[in-house]
């Protein structure tokens, strides 16, 4: 008999359509309900008024960048529980300490593979009791 589990609410904030698309069809098909923003300001609006089970937050946003959206939720008592996965472009990453400075609670880079990518958000729930 199958249980019923609620489906996990994932809030996508990237500009990048075809990969807010990709994402989306393969959290779908993992049984998570996907909402998503082009732009940190909607992304931290919707944030706010949706309390997403995790954020995948672009680093490079126009309005807000995926820094500062992170900074703001992670030090607001409300926010701080959602996780934030924080995606870079191919090539880039952020330092360490950054990562820690404003609590980010993990990092990916672009292109995505999406086992290894899933894996990541496995952790990630465990870690904070999801």
């Amino acid at each position: 008999m199958a249980q019923n589990h609620t489906r996990k609410k994932i809030l996508i904030i990237d500009e990048e359509l075809s990969f807010v698309d990709f994402i989306t069809a393969f959290l779908d098909q993992n049984q998570m309900s996907v909402i998503s923003a082009d732009d940190g300001l909607t992304g931290l609006k919707l944030a706010r008024s949706e309390r997403p089970d995790l954020i995948l937050l672009a680093v490079m946003l126009p309005e807000i960048d995926g820094l500062h959206v992170c900074r703001l939720l992670k030090f607001d008592q409300k926010y701080q529980d959602i996780p934030i996965i924080l995606i870079t472009d191919q090539g880039a990453s952020l330092d360490t300490n950054l990562l820690t400075e404003i609590r980010g609670d993990l990092q990916i880079s672009k292109p995505i593979e999406p086992e290894s990518f899933l894996e990541s958000i496995r952790q990630i729930t465990e870690t904070k009791k999801w």
